[in-house]
């Protein structure tokens, strides 16, 4: 392959990470969104831990 072309794969490759990071990240934002509305709603409890968990869930998919 030359360099050139490398290069585009190498770009169309980043641009890719990148679309995917932000879909991780709206996803991550309406799943805390989502638990502030229960905790709010509900009156219920929503400990650091579960936030992490879900954090650490979201990421894993990736």
């Amino acid at each position: 392959m030359t360099r050139e072309r490398l290069g585009i794969q190498e770009s169309l490759c980043e641009k890719a990470i990148e679309v995917m990071l932000c879909e991780k990240a709206l996803e991550l934002s309406g799943t805390l969104t989502m638990l502030g509305v229960l905790a709010s709603q509900g009156g219920a409890v929503v400990g650091v831990e579960g936030v992490v968990r879900k954090i650490k869930h979201g990421l894993s998919k990736f």
